[in-house]
């Protein structure tokens, strides 16, 4: 057994770095003109049950077929694509976001630095690191959101729409646009111990409880203009003002750049893994044939 199979993790560490990539993706959220906040916290948390059978065929896919060629192929060209798109994102984000700090090729070339490097540490403490950093993201916001309450208006937020179907599929497409869990899952289940049902369903629990929280927070401080917000989760630290801290733009920044290192990090070890599959598979092969 190499090095990299004896770097294992808990079924709760991996649905903790699932729920990691998630905080990620939900940084990067910009909703569309017009678009209402409440629908999206429904649409946000019912999304979670069109997931729930997509995660558990990644599981179940990724624990009987890992070591198959064809598969890890597959895998390690889905990783190396959603690798590219998550740095894209995080960096088209931050050239917006901050446009005199930092330029979009500058901050894409300095995250994948970063990734590979704490790639090359391991699975198990990318993993660990996840979990503390939501711990860390509980309880650092938790009293940053508690002072926003004077800027949140239950009245604002309205759930009507003239059209709820065309509202609910542009939602949704937003909400899916950086999904790379299930890639995640597949290439690094081999790596996890206990039933990948323990992995799947605290991951889409907590899924569902802080992207509905996140997008009702964001509908009840912005209303109507909620589509017009620019990137959800900064509109959101902007309206932060109290006696713990005005402005939460830097503390919101620093766990927006965790989970992108965590979330590309841990798509880079997908990668590496599938390779590593494919090159432990071809001599076998040709073994096979000599004989």
């Amino acid at each position: 057994m190499n090095k990299s199979e004896k770097s294992r993790i808990s079924a709760l560490t991996m649905a903790a770095l699932l729920t990691a990539a998630r905080l990620f993706s939900l940084s990067l959220y910009m909703p569309h003109g017009g678009e209402n906040a409440a629908i999206t916290a429904l649409t946000a948390a019912g999304l979670c049950l069109l997931k729930l059978p997509i995660m558990t065929a990644a599981a179940l896919l990724g624990r009987h077929f890992g070591e198959n060629r064809a598969f890890s192929a597959a895998t390690a060209a889905l990783s190396a694509v959603m690798v590219i798109i998550c740095t894209n994102a995080f960096a088209e984000m931050t050239a917006e976001t901050y446009p005199e700090r930092c330029t979009r090729l500058t901050t894409f070339i300095v995250l994948l630095c970063i990734c590979v490097y704490v790639a090359s540490m391991g699975l198990a403490g990318t993993a660990r690191t996840a979990s503390l950093m939501l711990a860390g993201f509980a309880l650092v916001c938790t009293p940053v959101l508690i002072e926003m309450r004077g800027s949140m208006l239950s009245d604002r937020l309205d759930p009507l729409s003239y059209k709820p179907v065309r509202e609910i599929t542009l939602t949704a497409a937003g909400l899916l646009r950086l999904f790379p869990e299930p890639v995640m899952l597949a290439g690094l289940i081999g790596r996890t111990d206990g039933s990948p049902s323990r992995a799947v369903k605290p991951f889409l629990i907590a899924d569902a409880l802080v992207s509905g929280s996140f997008f009702l927070m964001c509908g009840s401080v912005t209303g109507r203009f909620f589509g017009q917000s620019g990137y959800a989760f900064y509109t959101l630290a902007g309206n932060t003002h109290g006696a713990f801290i005005d402005r939460a733009n830097g503390v919101f920044m620093f766990f927006s750049s965790s989970f992108a290192i965590i979330t590309v990090s841990a798509l880079m070890m997908t990668f590496w893994r599938s390779a590593e599959m494919i090159r432990q598979k071809r001599p076998r092969e040709e073994t096979a044939k000599a004989q």
